[in-house]
């Protein structure tokens, strides 16, 4: 065999093998999100979507690190707000007082099974920064119109899960986890459970 054909050879040998290889990705998700603390969040607001997205690098085919950025959106229980207060059998309507979350966060991640196989079960966790916003409650009763200020805050947050990921081409994985966000906020801890299902494309 010719010197060049075996330079050749090995050049497109090291090169499949390169591009084989998952370093960086881009994921994106969305879902849903149970409250799960304090005791007035899980009974008077409902549960969130919730969409998401970021950037990974991979070290090897099992450890890697992520930046992330997740939003939650969650609704007012307008029926457990006016049976608790007494006002469900009276024309008393509610709007706004939506509750979002933007949560932004480092997380590491860990592939029980490297992204290699087909099937890569994954455990991670995470701290990160939270963005906490409530709306504007407006109270109508037919004749007169109420509305309380809402507020927002800020606060050190960590997280931690378990998920499941899906390599269908070289390129492309789906993914599907839940994860537990504590969100160390004022008076009471805020925790909400998302869970997710999404996309990865590999760079």
């Amino acid at each position: 065999m010719k010197i060049g054909n075996i330079i050749l050879i090995v050049i497109i040998i090291v090169f499949s093998a390169t591009a084989q290889e998952k370093h960086s990705a881009f994921h994106f998700n969305t879902g849903f999100s149970v409250p799960v603390s304090p005791d007035n969040f899980t009974d008077y607001w409902q549960v969130a979507y919730n969409l998401g997205g970021g950037v990974s690098y991979y070290f090897t085919p099992s450890f890697s690190i992520q930046a992330y950025f997740d939003y939650n959106n969650f609704s007012v229980n307008e029926d457990e707000i006016l049976e608790d207060s007494g006002l469900d059998d009276y024309n008393v309507t509610l709007s706004g007082g939506n509750i979002s979350t933007t949560y932004i966060s480092g997380n590491i991640q860990y592939n029980i099974i490297d992204t290699n196989h087909k099937v890569s079960p994954y455990i991670f966790t995470g701290v990160g920064f939270l963005h906490r916003g409530v709306k504007d409650l407006t109270i109508t009763d037919g004749y007169d119109t109420e509305e309380l200020e809402g507020n927002s805050d800020d606060a050190f947050a960590i997280d931690f899960g378990a998920g499941l990921q899906i390599n269908f081409a070289p390129n492309f994985s789906l993914f599907g986890d839940v994860r537990y966000l504590i969100g160390f906020t004022e008076d009471e801890n805020t925790i909400y459970v998302p869970f997710r299902v999404g996309g990865i494309i590999w760079l």
